[in-house]
């Protein structure tokens, strides 16, 4: 079966809900004079303090030193989302295993600004990208479960900027993310490009064509933003010859769904777990030589003079260093850093790296700001805009992950270096308290168990965690759910989305009792 593709324009699932509920609307809009006149000020001040100080011969910061970037007031914005891309899996970060997984990224690079560590709200698609769209926690948005669609009472990053005169346009192979689970919502386009039952998912080559086209329908004179949504590298983990880190493995699984199967929650033997994982990364080189391609491409258009570009993802994979091979009902590191790369239109004369925790819900607020557009008022995150513009100083808050799926319920809150994770099971809860630099791996048996030891940082995390979370859950909307239909479902099985497939399956077991990344059996507070 070819792969085909289903255009939604505005009239779509999205605005049939939309007119069905209430009247069109204006976007409420924070104060936005006054917020980018103290943003301003506050830049201007730290700026002329950082001229007044002496040159510092023994400081200890490796960022280049940041300029005022000149960029045009009324740029567009190019969004890439690579699914399931973990972020100490690609060499822009760095390679837990030392591959070159992400060439072409890094060479990006040298003209970008690199967040080293960015976070998604939650570890896996549905929740995470709608927290991406409406600047929300999922607890503010309210679409955590399998069932839940994206209220239409919610403002998305592509209504505020179809409001402002942008075209929006997305292309996307992720049946997650669908127009009908609410996703569609500001989209003057919005194609699902699908290859079932052939593949669970079109690859990248087979986007290119759609994406191409998508770039080629628009008007590059006038302010747009594209929405690419790529799966690889998803499970089913592909195998391809030209990026195969092992082609004479001894190994005889392949990345396929029935070969994942059996060790969806126990390690495979070591032979296996590294072919699997050879698969994950060769599929993470193989996506990263297409979007060479298709970047090269859009620089013929003069594509990239005038757009923002972001290259992230929506979540991590698991691989075993925990418990489970695939993603969700974690928020360990490798189920929640992500990858995030801002390229600023024409690209900076050197690339620039961020080192503070940025959650995703603050790229939307951040690139409103870039493109002069207002910033709704219902948005949760904060923008960095400033940051990347004038050096300013990033906003001080810490990054709040929240997993509410099927039977489980984890909240993580990041401060610095410190990450506090509790696990909600009313019989297994547990929580604990990391110190992501001396155990980067976040081994329990080498964290604080908070429930047998007292910790005042811990007890403050734990009240600043609770509060964001209840101020949040404060604006969230009426509940909305929906019903996949048979092919639909069909096709987030072959994803591992449905129940009993993977990680992600409603009838999974609960973290409490699961073997660890060590090979230890977990000590039944669901924190391993």
């Amino acid at each position: 079966m070819t792969s085909s593709a289903e255009p939604t324009k505005t009239g779509g699932p999205a605005a049939a809900r939309r007119d069905a509920t209430r009247a069109p609307r204006r976007i409420p809009v924070a104060d936005d004079c006054v917020a980018r006149a103290v943003r301003a000020a506050t830049a201007a001040v730290l700026m002329l303090a950082a001229s007044l100080l002496p040159a510092c011969g023994d400081s200890k910061s490796n960022e280049p030193e940041a300029t005022d970037l000149e960029v045009p007031e009324r740029a567009s914005i190019l969004f890439v989302l690579i699914d399931t891309l973990r972020a100490d899996h690609t060499s822009l970060v760095g390679h837990v295993l030392g591959r070159s997984t992400t060439p072409f990224l890094e060479e990006l690079a040298e003209h970008s600004i690199v967040f080293d560590r960015a976070y998604s709200a939650a570890s896996w698609t549905r929740p995470s990208v709608a927290s991406i769209f409406t600047s929300r926690l999922p607890s503010g948005h309210g679409c955590e479960q399998r069932q839940d669609v994206l209220s239409p009472d919610v403002t998305t990053l592509a209504e505020a900027l179809q409001a402002d005169g942008f075209t929006t346009s997305g292309v996307l192979t992720n049946g997650n993310v669908l127009g009908k689970w609410g996703f569609d919502q500001g989209f003057d386009i919005f194609e699902h490009v699908k290859d079932f039952p052939r593949h669970a998912y079109a690859d990248a080559k087979k986007l290119r064509q759609p994406v191409i086209a998508a770039v080629d329908a628009l008007r590059l004179d006038d302010p747009w933003f594209l929405y690419l949504h790529y799966v690889d590298p998803h499970d089913p983990y592909m195998q391809h010859d030209e990026t195969d880190f092992d082609p004479h493995t001894t190994s005889t699984v392949d990345g396929s769904m029935a070969s994942l199967e059996p060790y969806r929650w126990a390690r495979p033997s070591d032979v296996d777990a590294e072919r699997f994982i050879e698969l994950y990364d060769g599929d993470i080189l193989w996506i990263d030589g297409e979007l060479r391609r298709l970047f090269a491409r859009l620089d013929e258009r003069g594509v990239l003079e005038h757009a923002w570009v972001v290259i992230t993802s929506d979540h991590g994979e698991g691989l075993w260093d925990h418990r489970i091979q695939a993603h969700g009902q974690e928020v360990f590191e490798h189920q929640i850093h992500v990858p995030l790369l801002v390229r600023p239109p024409g690209g900076l004369a050197e690339g620039r790296r961020i080192e503070q925790p940025i959650s995703l819900i603050d790229v939307a607020p951040t690139l409103l700001e870039l493109v002069h557009a207002p910033v709704p008022g219902d948005f949760e995150g904060r923008s960095w805009a400033g940051a990347l513009l004038h050096g300013a100083a990033p906003p001080a808050r810490p990054v709040v992950v929240v997993e509410h799926v099927d039977n489980t319920d984890m909240l993580a809150i990041i401060d610095g270096t410190d990450k506090l994770i509790v696990d909600g099971d009313p019989k297994t809860g547990g929580k604990r308290l990391y110190d992501l630099v001396s155990n980067p791996r976040e081994r329990p048996e080498q964290a604080l168990d908070v429930l047998k030891e007292r910790s005042s940082r811990a007890a403050g995390l734990e009240r600043q965690l609770m509060e964001i979370v209840r101020e949040s859950a404060a604006g969230r909307p009426a509940k909305v759910t929906g019903e996949a239909s048979d092919d639909e479902r069909a096709q987030l099985e072959a994803l591992g989305y449905v129940q009993g497939k993977d990680g992600d399956g409603a009838n999974a077991p609960h973290p409490s009792g699961a073997v660890g990344a060590s090979g230890d059996e977990g000590d039944g507070d669901g924190l391993r």
